[in-house]
């Protein structure tokens, strides 16, 4: 497994953001606040590039649908309930 792959799936699957760059990582960790804003551009943009890089990797058109999911979602619940998605099929692979 080469080291891109490993960190999309810290990222994605063991929701592990510590090895995000600080500013990336706050992006990331405020989709996860319930505070009516709108969700961060770049946290999407970030999950989203790493959803797509596991879709080629590893052959699994489900998470291309979900990459695009995220990349288009409106608010920060629909945000988490796809990245929950993604990390229950990348659970369901290791």
């Amino acid at each position: 497994m080469d080291s891109l792959t490993k960190f999309a799936l810290d990222i994605l699957r063991d929701r592990n953001f510590s090895r995000l760059d600080e500013e990336v990582r706050e992006e990331v960790l405020s989709l996860f606040i319930d505070d009516q804003r709108k969700p961060s551009k770049e946290g999407r943009r970030t999950l989203a590039l790493n959803a797509g890089l596991l879709a080629k990797q590893m052959g699994e058109p489900r998470l291309e649908v979900l990459s695009m999911d995220v990349l288009m979602a409106c608010d920060k619940a629909e945000v988490r309930e796809v990245l929950a998605q993604i990390t229950d099929i990348l659970q369901g692979q290791a």
